[in-house]
């Protein structure tokens, strides 16, 4: 409900803003390139005049088909900003941004400045692992009583572009480099998410089993350790579960059903194990193997009868060997019987 707010309570809550003009950067490197550039670190995290804190997004899959008339978007995928930018200012006694920047550059891109005038000449560029920054890329925020901290830290960063800097010869300003710095993610450290993860004190429980405790917890963790066991058994026993007392007793209540509202193990029915079955168990049946029966005898063809001579007499030959493979009524095809035939007159047959 609406209510008065005072002065004070006015004061307290809004007069009391972040500012843009406190915050510091400090810088990746990575190992081969630390000894190379020969910086000093401090001066050069001190220069970055601008910085921006990052931002991200959730990618969606819209659903239309669950609920009539109800358009849904799920989250599956965390989007980060693809780049961010840096301003640092030049010194003007060693350009300290521009050679730090230029030089890593030239790193990644695996550069020979003696060779790097041949019109022919050709980059060939490092492993990525040799040149990205797995962690270090860090911007704070803060105010000015130094109490207040936001910090990000950017995970496997590298310049990505050195923005170009215009000169002229008209009323003279600060010289800034801006450098574009790559990463995949950003963390914001001091922050917990509220995940539902497993207590501290049961990690520890896995990691450091007591042998004197004989709950199987890879087997039972998904019934043990449901949101409702402990608050009920620290009611039934008024002890706690990890002690050595609480740990009998948590064993105890576990096997008796007390936890889960189960039947003791005594009212519980098992069902027989199969050795104490009075029948013996069926023995799978041989398979019979399948008799082959005997081709018959093949008879020698005549000196006739392996001469070729006509159509008949192959036929013929083949009737010998195999017998008559295309007997009467094959085909649709019908002989003419004799008058002596029994199917002579008879319907169906044609004679």
């Amino acid at each position: 409900m609406p209510s008065p707010k005072s002065v004070s309570q006015i004061k307290s809550l809004l007069l009391s803003p972040a500012l843009t003009s406190h915050f510091e950067v400090e810088l990746g490197i990575p190992e081969d390139l630390r000894t190379l550039l020969g910086i000093q670190q401090e001066k050069l995290n001190l220069m970055c005049s601008e910085a921006s804190l990052p931002g991200s997004q959730l990618t969606t899959l819209e659903l239309t088909n669950d609920r009539t008339g109800v358009t849904e978007k799920h989250a599956y995928r965390r989007m980060f900003d693809d780049r961010l930018d840096l301003t640092f200012y030049v010194d003007a006694k060693d350009y300290v941004p521009i050679k730090f920047f230029e030089t890593w550059i030239s790193f990644i891109m695996n550069e020979d400045s003696g060779k790097t005038r041949n019109k022919n000449y050709s980059y060939r560029v490092k492993y990525p692992d040799d040149y990205i920054s797995d962690q270090g890329l860090i911007v704070r925020k803060f105010e000015r009583d130094y109490e207040g901290l936001l910090e990000y830290e950017f995970i496997r960063s590298f310049p990505l572009a050195v923005n170009s800097m215009p000169v002229s010869y008209d009323a003279s300003n600060l010289l800034k480099c801006t450098v574009s710095m790559s990463y995949i993610r950003y963390i914001v450290n001091g922050i917990q998410a509220p995940v539902t993860a497993m207590p501290a004190s049961l990690r520890d429980r896995f990691t450091n089993p007591n042998p004197d405790f004989a709950i199987a917890f890879d087997s039972n963790m998904p019934a043990i350790f449901g949101t409702e066991t402990f608050p009920t058994y620290d009611k039934n026993f008024g002890a706690d579960a990890f002690s050595p007392q609480g740990q009998a007793n948590f064993n105890t209540a576990i096997n008796s059903g007390i936890l889960f509202g189960q039947p003791p193990v005594s009212e519980q029915v098992t069902a027989p194990s199969p050795t104490t079955h009075s029948r013996a168990p069926l023995q799978p049946r041989p398979q019979r193997r399948q008799q082959q029966q005997p081709e018959p005898a093949r008879r020698p063809l005549t000196a006739a009868e392996r001469a070729p001579d006509s159509t008949a007499k192959l036929n013929q030959r083949d009737r010998n060997v195999y017998g008559n493979t295309v007997p009467a009524g094959s085909f649709g095809i019908t002989r003419t019987r004799p008058a002596s035939s029994p199917t002579v007159g008879l319907p169906g047959f044609n004679d």
